[in-house]
């Protein structure tokens, strides 16, 4: 089981009149490598985490790759669709934080 890790900035958490979670996250150029290895998770199921402050979340158990957009300067929107996040997850805590997102398939 290979994980991505990577260095992001938590950009926003929507839920869909169908109910899926729609979770942005901004990564800077410097992780070019590690954003660009998001797209072998399209068509799979994916778990997702977040390390802060030496506190790990387990953000859902499936997730789906959505969009990944890059800019003229190199950044990149990654964005995921879940049916269920962690109940624990305070996506106000982290806001415009850096934190470490961490994405394995689920198998």
């Amino acid at each position: 089981m290979e994980k991505v890790q990577m260095l992001a900035v938590f950009d926003g958490l929507n839920t869909k009149k169908d109910g899926l979670h729609v979770i942005k996250f901004r990564i800077a150029l410097r992780e070019i490598t590690n954003y660009l290895q998001t797209v072998r998770f399209i068509g799979r199921n994916a778990k997702v985490g977040i390390k802060q402050g030496g506190e790990k979340i387990l953000l859902t158990k499936s997730a789906s790759f959505y969009r990944l957009t890059i800019d003229s300067g190199g950044e990149a929107v990654f964005t995921i669709e879940a049916e269920d996040i962690a109940k624990d997850f305070n996506a106000k805590s982290i806001i415009d934080k850096v934190i470490i997102l961490v994405i394995w398939e689920d198998e």
